[in-house]
C-alpha cells in the first residue's frame, strides 16, 4: 500500500521514547547575499542543529532526554514542552571538554528551585533558584576561600546572612542587593572583639566595639593572624545616649527608605524609636 502524505505526516509525529533525532537550522551563513549569488558555490540552506535522545509527547521533548547542541554543550534530564522542566544537568564545551554548569531543578527552560551552579571564575553557589536567578536561601563558596550563606533576592545577597572570611573574620546581619544594609555584627577574629550596630552601603556607620558574649565566641573562626592579650581602649562620649540613639535614628530611617518601607517625605518622628540602654 503506498503511503499517502496524511500516513507519512501521522508516522512521523514523534511520541514516546525514540532513538536520536537530528534537527536542523537554517545556514548563518545564508544571511550573506554574496554567498547566495555566487553561482559557482553549491548553497544548501541548511546546517545540522541539535542531537536529541529521548521521550516525546505530542512531536516536543517530553520527559527524559539528552541534548546536544551545536555548540557542543549537552542537557541530560527531564523535559516538558521543549523545555527543561524538571531534574537536570547542562555541561558547557570549554577548551574541548565539557565541564558542569548547572546541576538541579528546572521549570520551563528557567533554573526554579535548588540547584548547584559552576561559575567560569571557580566560584560555586549551592542553594534555591527563582525564575533562572538565585532567590531564596542559599550559599556562595568563593574560589579565595571566602563564602556567604543567606537569604538572596533576585541574584543579590538580600535579607539575613553570614560572611565568613578566610582570614578568619565574620560577619552577620542584614544585606541589601549585595552590600551590608542595616542591622550586623563583625566578628574580628585577630583581636577577638565584635563590633555591632548600623551598616550602610557596606560601611560600618554606628555602633559599638566590645567583648564577645560566650555564645558568641563560639561563632569565631580560626584566624590566619591572632594578636595576644589585645585589651579595648577606653573611650567617653559626653552624652553617649543621646549621640547614639540619634544617629540610630537617622541611619535606620534611611536604610527604611532604601528597602521601601518608609516614604522620602515620611514626616514620621524616628527620635524616639530607638531604646539605647
Amino acid at each position: 500500500k503506498r503511503l499517502t502524505s496524511s500516513d507519512k505526516l501521522a508516522q512521523s509525529h514523534r511520541v514516546g521514547n525514540r532513538a536520536t533525532i537530528y534537527s536542523v537550522i537554517k545556514d548563518p551563513q545564508l544571511k550573506n547575499k554574496n554567498v547566495i549569488r555566487d553561482k559557482n558555490v553549491v548553497v544548501f540552506p541548511f546546517i545540522t542543529g541539535s542531537k536529541y535522545k529521548g521521550e516525546w509527547k505530542n512531536d516536543m521533548k517530553d520527559g527524559f532526554g539528552k541534548e546536544i547542541s551545536p555548540n557542543g554543550n549537552v542537557y541530560t534530564g527531564e523535559w516538558a514542552n521543549d523545555l527543561y522542566h524538571g531534574r537536570g544537568t547542562l555541561w558547557v564545551k570549554k577548551d574541548k571538554k565539557l565541564k558542569h554548569l548547572y546541576v538541579g531543578d528546572w521549570a520551563n527552560g528557567l533554573k526554579e528551585g535548588f540547584g548547584v551552579y559552576y561559575y567560569d571564575n571557580e566560584d560555586i553557589y549551592q542553594g534555591e533558584w527563582k525564575n533562572d536567578k538565585r532567590s531564596g536561601n542559599g550559599k556562595i563558596s568563593y574560589k579565595n576561600g571566602d563564602y556567604y550563606l543567606g537569604e538572596w533576592v533576585d541574584d543579590y545577597q538580600n535579607g539575613l546572612g553570614a560572611l565568613h572570611l578566610l582570614n578568619g573574620n565574620v560577619y552577620e546581619g542584614m544585606w541589601l542587593n549585595g552590600k551590608k544594609e542595616g542591622i550586623g555584627r563583625f566578628f574580628y577574629a585577630s583581636t577577638g572583639k565584635v563590633y555591632e550596630g548600623e551598616w550602610s552601603d557596606d560601611q560600618a556607620r554606628c555602633g559599638i566595639y566590645r567583648e564577645p558574649t560566650q555564645i558568641e565566641e563560639l561563632r569565631f573562626e580560626k584566624a590566619l593572624i591572632r594578636k595576644q592579650d589585645y585589651t579595648l581602649p577606653e573611650i567617653r562620649l559626653k552624652d553617649p545616649k543621646n549621640v547614639i540613639s540619634e544617629s540610630l535614628a537617622i541611619l535606620r530611617a534611611d536604610n527604611a527608605f532604601k528597602r521601601g518601607i518608609i516614604s522620602q517625605n515620611s514626616e514620621e518622628d524616628t527620635s524616639g524609636a530607638i531604646n539605647v540602654m
